[in-house]
């Protein structure tokens, strides 16, 4: 198993974003400040569901804001898992999507910022 594409939205500088990945090595390449290290923490944030050693977190800085000052108030992860053996379709059966014949895992990850109260929450 694989992860085939990732979908990125309003995680701190990227508005939106879709990358493609290969079935063998991928090398994140670019000029400092363009996101290299927002890609690699959103697949941290998202891979890490549930861990008890979590070393990652969001906060309110990590929702993406406009040119005019406007911060979102959703952040999206879209994670599609191409290449699955048989037992992996038997372990992830609820998040299985079969697509032109082919079976793809499908994981998506929402965070909400809300204010409750005069407080920032996110959930």
């Amino acid at each position: 198993m694989y992860i085939q594409k990732l979908h990125i939205s309003n995680f701190r500088g990227i508005s939106e974003v879709d990358i493609e990945f290969n079935e063998s090595v991928n090398v994140v390449v670019g000029e400092n400040n363009v996101g290299k290290t927002a890609v690699l923490d959103a697949l941290r944030l998202c891979l890490c569901i549930g861990s008890t050693h979590r070393d990652i977190y969001l906060g309110a800085d990590d929702f993406f804001t406009d040119k005019f000052g406007r911060k979102s108030n959703e952040i999206e992860f879209d994670i599609t898992f191409s290449g699955l053996a048989e037992s992996e379709k038997g372990i992830f059966i609820d998040m299985l999507s079969v697509d032109n014949d082919s079976t793809k895992l499908l994981l998506h990850v929402r965070y909400l910022r809300e204010m409750k109260r005069g407080l920032e929450k996110i959930r």
